[in-house]
């Protein structure tokens, strides 16, 4: 998971339902490459990292990586699929990705935009696993 994500995810606390959810998720992603313990290890740790330095310096940090729009976008979408992994984008988790746009230079528009694709995404593949 990216540092990114991190740093949305924990905007309202990391919720241990979205650890928990998060490590179930990249562990049925990898063909349990990596054990879901070992997940739930590591994203301790990027939350301490986070405490540490505080979530713009983090974002911040972070968003220097990416130098290109679609780039943006994805890590934007993916973050955000991070920050919904308990179920809910909570308020605080939408002002971090606001934020994260703010450093992509995105507006917030831009970044609703790509959440709500995120969001019909997850209610097709919901739905396709309800009628399967």
């Amino acid at each position: 998971m990216s540092s990114l994500s991190r740093r949305v995810a924990s905007a309202d606390g990391f919720a241990e339902q979205e650890r928990q959810a998060l490590a179930a998720l990249l562990e049925q992603a990898t063909g349990a490459a990596v054990d879901r313990a070992e997940i739930e290890i590591h994203l301790k740790d990027l939350e301490d990292a986070c405490a540490m330095l505080g979530r713009k310096e983090r974002l911040r940090r972070a968003a220097a990586e990416f130098d290109d729009k679609h780039g943006r976008s994805e890590a934007i979408g993916f973050t955000a699929l991070v920050a919904v992994a308990d179920g809910t984008l909570a308020d605080a988790e939408l002002e971090a990705l606001h934020e994260l746009g703010t450093c992509f230079e995105l507006s917030p528009g831009d970044v609703e935009g790509i959440v709500m694709a995120i969001a019909r995404d997850i209610d097709r593949a919901l739905e396709a696993e309800v009628k399967s």
